[in-house]
């Protein structure tokens, strides 16, 4: 009797394994899904950007220990990116006109930019390319152009490893 079970046994062991390991790749398997996605498309010409915060950039231009002449020399017609902003309604607000506020600089959005990132409570990193101060505003305020919004760290901005942030000065 003992012989017929353990006859038995040894014929259903293999399957009980192999059902086991079965098992425990399926659970493993579940647990580690991740999902990939493709990060959004940057143009090439956006990857040589600067970090800046958008506060020190503004100082620069318009603080009391500011030259305005100097400050257009230096940073006029450059491409800056301001990472980590959390989206916020006040910033939209002229996003139907196809600019928004980042800080106290207009950021005019490019053709490229995906205004579904522009969700409140979202963080961003916006890009753009800095005109300098906005003279059709009495306000003082910088002016960007062609500006795009990315979900905040998709991609690694400036692109050169050996440039990570800048704080503007003289």
């Amino acid at each position: 009797m003992c012989r017929h079970l353990l006859t038995h046994w040894n014929r259903i062991l293999p399957t009980i394994e192999i059902l086991l390991l079965l098992s425990l790749v399926s659970i493993l398997i579940s647990c580690s899904q991740v999902e990939l996605t493709n990060p959004p498309y940057v143009p090439a010409r956006y990857y040589d950007c600067l970090e800046v915060k958008p506060d020190q950039l503004h100082d620069i231009y318009y603080s009391s220990y500011g030259n305005v002449s100097i400050a257009k020399a230096m940073y006029n017609n450059k491409r800056f990116v301001f990472k980590n902003i959390l989206v916020e309604e006040w910033m939209l607000k002229h996003i139907d006109e196809g600019w928004i506020w980042v800080s106290q600089i207009r950021c005019d959005l490019g053709d490229q930019c995906d205004r579904s990132y522009l969700t409140l409570g979202n963080e961003v990193d916006v890009v753009g390319l800095n005109m300098g101060p906005d003279e059709s505003n009495l306000l003082p305020g910088l002016q960007f152009e062609d500006c795009i919004v990315i979900p905040a760290g998709s991609v690694t901005l400036p692109a050169d490893a050996n440039i990570v942030t800048i704080v503007p000065g003289y």
